[in-house]
């Protein structure tokens, strides 16, 4: 998806399927098999958010449907979907064309089918534009320029990463986890623990994922909160170094002068620093 910030959306809707529900297109949206009349389309971005059943393409392949499941549909191909009377489908769609520069309906390649890893973000997006498309404000198109952005970056790292995404997303939750509370204790072989491999591996895919190495971004997770109490609190250096996990106030004057250009001290007092803001996902961020 090149061109992902010229989109226009042309309807959207958030179905409630009943338990007799099916759907089976060819070319037109029927709108998820609700009586609205066959619309010609170019794509429909089609999420579930509830429920479960499969979807079958028109190459035959077929795809489980359950919270997350998310497909972006063409015009020209064939659907059929069907889902568990017991456990029915809520749908988000939205029937939208891609334009080029001119404002020409244009046809770059899309990916079928993902799995959505954090649902809840995506949903918030999807309020966004459903509230824009009410009230006929023209954001509607942003919003979905955002979550096709979002939908675009998952398919990247999946592609980057394979098989070893699941340990990719474990590797960014120890991150947030260290960034939330710097000042523990951090062993490279209890980390590795955690994903069950070895600390070689580890230290491997952490790099890969994050571009530092383990202890590098223990220690700038460290140095960043150091930044923020020694700008908005009146603790004493040594009691930042303390909260922070240091046992020597020295090394981490030290420390924090080699990553910063700048005594503590210094940066309190108003100097410039020169510390780079830790950045999640810095080899596949968008």
């Amino acid at each position: 998806m090149d061109n992902q910030a010229n989109v226009s959306v042309r309807r959207l809707a958030r179905f409630y399927c009943a338990p007799d529900w099916s759907w089976d297109v060819a070319g037109r949206s029927d709108w998820t098999g609700e009586k609205a009349g066959a619309v010609p389309f170019n794509y429909d971005l089609w999420t579930v958010l509830e429920g479960a059943g499969t979807l079958t393409a028109e190459a035959g392949q077929e795809y489980k449907l359950g919270p997350g499941a998310c497909f972006i549909l063409r015009g020209d191909e064939s659907y059929r979907a069907r889902h568990e009377p017991s456990d029915p489908l809520v749908v988000f769609a939205v029937h939208f064309d891609f334009l080029d520069g001119h404002g020409s309906v244009e046809y770059p390649g899309t990916r079928l089918f993902r799995q959505i890893r954090n649902l809840d973000f995506l949903a918030h997006l999807f309020d966004r534009m459903e509230t824009a498309w009410r009230e006929q404000g023209g954001d509607a198109d942003f919003w979905l320029s955002a979550c096709l952005k979002e939908i675009d970056h998952q398919d990247r790292e999946a592609v980057e990463y394979g098989y070893r995404r699941r340990q990719a997303d474990l590797i960014r939750t120890l991150c947030r986890e260290i960034m939330r509370e710097p000042g523990r204790e951090y062993r490279v072989g209890d980390l590795a623990a955690r994903l069950k491999c070895s600390r070689f591996h580890f230290s491997r895919l952490f790099k890969d994922v994050t571009g530092k190495s383990p202890a590098d971004f223990v220690v700038e997770a460290r140095i960043e909160a150091a930044r923020g109490l020694l700008h908005s609190s009146g603790y004493p250096i040594s009691r930042i170094a303390e909260l922070l996990g240091y046992h020597d106030v020295g090394f981490f004057s030290r420390q924090f002068r080699d990553r910063t250009g700048v005594s503590p001290s210094g940066y309190r007092a108003g100097q410039p620093s020169s510390v780079t803001r830790i950045r999640l996902n810095t080899r596949c961020a968008p």
